[in-house]
This record gives C-alpha cells, sequence and structure tokens, in this order.
C-alpha cells in the first residue's frame, strides 16, 4: 500500500545511512559496495516485511534501536548471501522501488566519500602540485562533486565488479572531475572579462589609471533596458548593488525555484552580451544567434532563418552559447556558507562520540595554534551525520568549522602554506553536504506539510513579478493593492485555472489516480485537453482571462497580460515543476506540454516534490 510504502521511507529517512554505516562497521563490514548490499538486504528482508509501522513517528531513540535491531536480524540471517545485492546499483534501485523511495546513487555516494575519505587529500595534493589553485578551490569542487557529480557517477558503478577497488575507482573520476573543473574555470575565467559585468569592480578608486574596459561606461544604461527581472537577477547575482548572492539566496530574493534563478541571470547576460556587442567566448554562429535572439528579440524561427539555420539546429546553438554563460555562472556561485561558532555550538551533541576524544567547539586563536603544530595529516573521521571530524588538542573538531577559520584568516593560511603544514586533508568533504539525514521529531511531515503549502505561493509570487515586469514596459495599469495582496488574487486565479482543468477531467481516468492534460501552444492560441478522451478542448488563455476577472478582479489589459504570462511560462518551466497547482510537468517540446495529474494524496505531493 503506499501508506506503507511512505512509512518505510520515513522510517529509513529517520535512521540514515550513516547510522548503518555505524553498526556494519561494528560488525565487521567495512568494504562500501558490502555495505550497500547489506542495507539493500536489511530494507527488503527487515523493513519491508513489518506489519506495524505505528512506531515510525514516535521518539527517534525508538525509531533508532527498531531498526538498528532489524539491521542485525538482516546481518544474522542473510549475511551469508549478501553476494545476491551485488548487483549495478540501477538494479537495486528498481528492486526497491515498490517498497520504498529508496536512493541507492546517494546512499552510495555517501558511503564511498565516508570510507574513503583520504582520497580527496591524495587528489588535492596532485591537483595543487600541477595547477594553480588554492586549498580553498579544491575543498568547494569536492563539496560539488559529493553533492551533484559523484550520485550522477555511481549510476555506472557496479557492486560486484568493483567491490574491492572502490577507493581507487573514486580517486580516478574524482581527480578527471577536478581537473575538467579547473581548467574549464580558468577558461570561464577568461570569458567572464568579456561576458559578465563584474569588470567594474572596483571602478570607485578613481586614482586607477588603467583604462575601462569596452562596454562598461554603457552597463548601467544596459542594465535599464533589460526586464527588470533580468537585470535584479544580475545585479543581486554578482552583487552590483551589494554582496553577492548565491543561486540559492537569489531564488529567495527573486521568489523562485533555483532553475528560474539560474535562467534569469544567464538571460540577463545574454541580453548584456547582446546589447553591448560583447562577443566574449562565442564564435560566430553563437554570437549572431544571441544577437538576433536576445539583442533585437526575434522568435527563434526568424532568428534562425536570419543566421541561415533549420530550427532545431538554431536551439542546438543557442544551447551551446548558454552553456558557455553558464561557464561563468559556476565560477561565480559562492560556495555555500559555513556554520558559525555560535550554530556549531547549538547543534553540538549532548553525547560523546564512540571515542576517547570528544566532540568541540574550539575557539579560533586555539585553532590556529593547533594548526601551526601539525607536523602530519591529522586524524580524521566521520560522526554518524555524515560531517568530517578532525583531531585537533585531544579533541574532534568539524572540518567545516576549521575551513571557516582560514577563510576569514588568509594570511594564516599563507603562512601555514609557506611553512609546509599539510592542510591537503581540508578538501575532504562532508559525505552528506547540507542534508538533514535525522530530522528531528514530528518535524519529517511538518516539513512536508509545510513545503506543499509554501510551493504554490512561491509559483504565485513569481508569476506575480513577471507580469508586473510586462505591464510596466507596457505602461499598463497596476492594480492598486499591496504586493501580497496582488500575489493572493494570483495565487485564487491559479487555483481557478487548475480548478477548471480538473473539472473537465473525465470520471474513468479520475479512478485510475493518474492522468495527462495536453496543452498545444499554435498562431491560433493556447489549448489543451484531457489525453484518452475525446473532450474539446480548453482555451486556456481566454479561461485565464475569465478567472482572472472573476477570481482575481483583474480586467481588462492587465488580465490579457497576466494570461500571456501565465501560459508562456507554463512552456518554460522545468520539468517535475508547474505553476498550476496539482499538476507537474511531466513532458515539454517547443509547441506542447503535457501537464501530469495524480490524485491528491501526501505520498504523491512529497514525491513529486522531490
Amino acid at each position: 500500500m503506499a501508506e506503507h510504502r511512505l512509512l518505510r521511507t520515513i522510517a529509513y529517512q529517520r535512521f540514515g545511512v550513516f547510522r548503518a554505516r555505524e553498526l556494519l562497521v561494528e560488525k565487521g563490514v567495512t568494504v562500501p559496495s558490502d555495505q550497500l548490499a547489506a542495507v539493500a538486504c536489511f530494507l527488503e528482508n527487515g523493513l519491508a516485511k513489518e506489519k506495524d509501522l505505528s512506531y515510525v513517528l514516535g521518539p527517534s531513540d525508538t525509531v533508532e534501536a527498531k531498526l538498528r535491531s532489524m539491521l542485525e536480524g538482516a546481518l544474522v540471517k542473510f549475511g551469508s548471501s549478501l553476494g545476491a545485492y551485488l548487483r549495478p546499483l540501477s538494479h537495486l534501485a528498481l528492486q526497491m522501488q515498490g517498497l520504498l523511495a529508496w536512493d541507492p546513487f546517494q546512499d552510495f555516494a555517501e558511503l564511498l566519500t565516508a570510507a574513503c575519505g583520504p582520497v580527496y587529500s591524495r587528489v588535492a595534493a596532485k591537483i595543487r602540485s600541477r595547477l594553480e589553485v588554492n586549498v580553498f578551490e579544491v575543498a568547494d569542487l569536492s563539496d560539488q562533486f559529493v553533492l551533484s557529480a559523484l550520485p550522477r557517477a555511481v549510476r555506472k558503478f557496479d557492486l560486484d565488479s568493483g567491490r574491492g577497488v572502490e577507493a581507487k575507482w573514486l580517486e580516478t573520476v574524482f581527480y578527471r572531475y577536478c581537473l575538467k573543473r579547473t581548467l574549464a574555470n580558468a577558461q570561464a575565467q577568461r570569458q567572464l572579462k568579456d561576458l559578465s559585468p563584474t569588470r567594474i569592480e572596483g571602478m570607485e578608486d578613481a586614482s586607477t589609471s588603467e583604462p575601462d574596459p569596452p562596454g562598461v561606461a554603457q552597463l548601467h544604461d544596459a542594465l535599464q533596458r533589460i526586464p527588470e527581472v533580468e537585470r535584479q537577477a544580475v545585479e543581486l547575482y554578482y552583487g552590483l548593488q551589494r554582496q553577492e548572492h548565491s543561486l540559492k539566496e537569489l531564488a529567495a530574493a527573486l521568489s523562485c525555484t533555483e532553475y528560474h534563478a539560474r535562467s534569469a541571470v544567464l538571460r540577463g547576460l545574454a541580453r548584456l552580451s547582446a546589447i553591448l556587442h560583447v562577443r566574449g567566448g562565442l564564435d560566430n554562429e553563437e554570437y549572431r544567434l544571441v544577437q538576433a535572439f536576445f539583442g533585437e528579440g526575434k522568435h527563434l524561427e526568424a532568428a534562425a532563418e536570419d543566421a541561415h539555420l533549420a530550427p532545431a539546429e538554431a536551439r542546438r546553438v543557442l544551447a551551446r552559447a548558454q552553456e558557455k554563460f553558464s561557464q561563468v555562472l559556476r565560477v561565480r556561485t559562492r560556495p555555500r556558507r559555513f556554520p558559525s561558532e555560535s550554530e556549531v555550538e547549538t547543534k553540538k551533541k549532548e553525547t560523546t562520540m564512540s571515542t576517547v576524544a570528544e566532540t568541540r567547539v574550539l575557539e579560533t586563536d586555539d585553532i590556529i595554534k593547533e594548526l601551526r603544530l601539525l607536523k602530519q595529516t591529522p586524524s580524521i573521521r566521520t560522526d554518524e551525520d555524515g560531517h568530517c571530524m578532525v583531531l585537533l588538542d585531544k579533541g574532534w573538531v568539524h572540518v567545516t568549522r576549521v575551513r571557516q577559520v582560514l577563510r576569514e584568516k588568509p594570511k594564516v593560511l599563507q603562512e601555514l602554506e609557506a611553512n609546509a603544514v599539510p592542510l591537503d586533508w581540508l578538501t575532504m568533504p562532508d559525505a552528506a553536504p547540507e542534508r538533514a539525514d535525522v530530522p528531528d521529531d514530528r518535524a519529517f511531515l511538518q516539513d512536508a506539510f509545510e513545503a506543499l503549502a509554501r510551493r504554490a505561493y512561491d509559483q504565485a509570487r513569481f508569476v506575480v513579478r513577471l507580469w508586473s515586469d510586462a505591464i510596466s514596459q507596457k505602461k499598463l495599469q497596476s492594480p492598486d493593492a499591496t504586493f501580497d495582496e496582488i500575489v493572493h488574487s494570483v495565487l485564487r486565479v491559479l487555483g481557478g485555472v487548475s480548478q477548471a482543468i480538473e473539472t473537465e477531467l473525465p470520471r474513468p481516468l479520475r479512478r485510475r489516480g493518474e492522468a495527462r492534460f495536453r496543452v498545444d501552444r499554435s498562431e491560433h492560441g493556447v489549448r489543451g485537453h484531457w489525453e484518452d478522451t475525446g473532450a474539446e478542448a480548453l482555451d486556456l488563455y481566454r479561461l485565464t482571462v475569465n478567472r482572472a476577472s472573476l477570481l482575481g478582479d483583474i480586467d481588462g489589459e492587465p488580465a490579457e497580460e497576466l494570461a500571456r504570462v501565465i501560459t508562456e511560462t507554463l512552456f518554460e518551466s522545468e520539468k517535475g515543476t508547474c505553476i498550476l497547482p496539482s499538476f507537474r510537468i511531466d513532458e515539454s517540446t517547443k509547441t506542447t506540454v503535457w501537464l501530469l495529474w495524480r490524485s491528491p494524496s501526501l505520498v504523491d505531493s512529497l514525491e513529486m516534490d522531490h
């Protein structure tokens, strides 16, 4: 049953792969491939066999004790048959799909990092000896690698053939990743001088004798000529008015997803490139297309015709150009903020770790003192939540805390490196960066419900910003209301459109629990219909205008502009997201979008939200 699948998922998430690893190491299972095989065996033969799951939402101690006992039992009973689970990870994912929402790729990536930590130090030493990069640049690469690249790379890993050579495999993959990204970043830095507005940094110093680079004098005027959302995205991302923003911070400021925030920056850079006639690293074909599409505002078909390209080829060329802009984003994105001293103190464990040394929160001066005394790489370990700890002054300290100290004290870092103090261990990433593997009691469902409620509101805010830019450019009358009042009005409009579409859903499809609504865009408008039915197509543009008047008190040209923004945004949304409540983008092309509807339930909502 779906409810049992949800409860099993919650149970395993509250227990966590690191608690499982801790027990497995105690039992002598230390090879990462064997550890994941043991977890799969436990999930299939232990957790999946449980009939009574009422304890899942109870205290953490109860859940931990129950699953620990279950894992021990699975090892005793099925330990001799773990070889059956030494298979490609994709096979394990399919095998467990009906039992719970388990991601073996992420779990194996974290097990690899926890077991093969020294790999990151060795690669860091090799990279730093061959290229001009500092320890923090490699540390940032290791975080990015663990967070996104490694879970993708392990999809090709076979637990059977790769067993015993995990460290060697990880070292090869991480080294190639670092080498590729470091060289790409160097190229992107060169492109950055031409493609981004950050060259205005330091212009306040009037004493400089170096002439301004081409285009900088017109930058502020050019920024005023691009859409408001894109202008704001570029200014915040590059810190033109204040401090730089990461994509996550930018998404929060614009009230949109990180995907839309990133797209806004890319579009803004492309428009600035076209307006200022800055080619950067674009070839002739890419530059012509960017000029026509972003600079002159032509439709893609017309821009492709001017460039003597077929529309499909033009899309590929434009994607290639956008990738060059995105390389600049990867360079400029700031690393995630490390916890402050007070935050680390708040999260400090009340119980000591299973070792003589205790987890400690050292003052900055104490950390620097201990680092100056280092003659060799200190002991490193991973705690139960997957965070790296280093042994300093007979106590375990978070590696992220040490990084933070040296980031704030660059002169101390220079001193340590000049004295050949071993620092490559600082590049070791947390096995689970920015991931709460074991949530607080009762927090899981509460967070899930809050996320579901917030999602629709955030999408409505994003639509309002786009709509406000559009009516401002066309000099239409803005609604006489506060921003929050307008957001609530648009939220009602979006809900009304969704409800009208659902009303047309035939009963057989509703009973089936899942259906797709096809939306087609043509010169005749935007129309949609439920698949597998002969029903008449709905005019989504007219439907939205009607709901804007009926539910949002928005009439006339502003209502028509809102309908245009909503229908166009449907075709720009990423798969798995949607501005219309109750729907998700299942598939899309340039002229057609398929919206997925599922019978409302917490199970489906949680899965679709992730």
